[in-house]
């Protein structure tokens, strides 16, 4: 059985092909914004314990979060932090994907604060034309 699996990511990576990049082909399918759409589609996932923190992107309409709880994610959206703080935010996670087993972690740098995020290649940027 496949572990639970906890994506940390400001934006969706369950969108389906066909939407997601137009498709063209089935390997051009594949890409950053559908691999979890993928795995689910191979049975990868466990969707029961998935969980995705951390979005905090302007979506491109309803069928984001749609795609999510399609592939077997509960969505933790980051403004939460300012309802529920991090002890909530914690609880959710661990209410979703457990304590006792192992957890897949997926964890993309753009999820923590910017002021946070010094060797993103795209801060390093602004640096070098500022």
């Amino acid at each position: 059985m496949y572990p639970p699996t906890l994506y940390l990511e400001p934006y969706t990576l369950t969108g389906r092909p066909k939407v997601f990049g137009g498709s063209p082909s089935e390997v051009a399918s594949i890409n950053h914004g559908t691999y979890f759409y993928h795995a689910s589609q191979e049975g990868l996932l466990r969707n029961d314990t998935n969980i995705h923190a951390g979005i905090r992107t302007t979506l491109s309409g309803p069928s984001d979060y749609e795609n999510d709880g399609y592939c077997g994610f509960e969505i933790v959206e980051a403004r939460e932090i300012d309802t529920i703080g991090t002890e909530g935010i914690i609880k959710k996670i661990r209410d979703r994907v457990g304590t006792k087993n192992p957890v897949y972690l997926s964890l993309d740098i753009d999820t923590l604060d910017p002021a946070c995020e010094f060797a993103c290649p795209y801060l390093q940027e602004k640096k070098e034309t500022s």
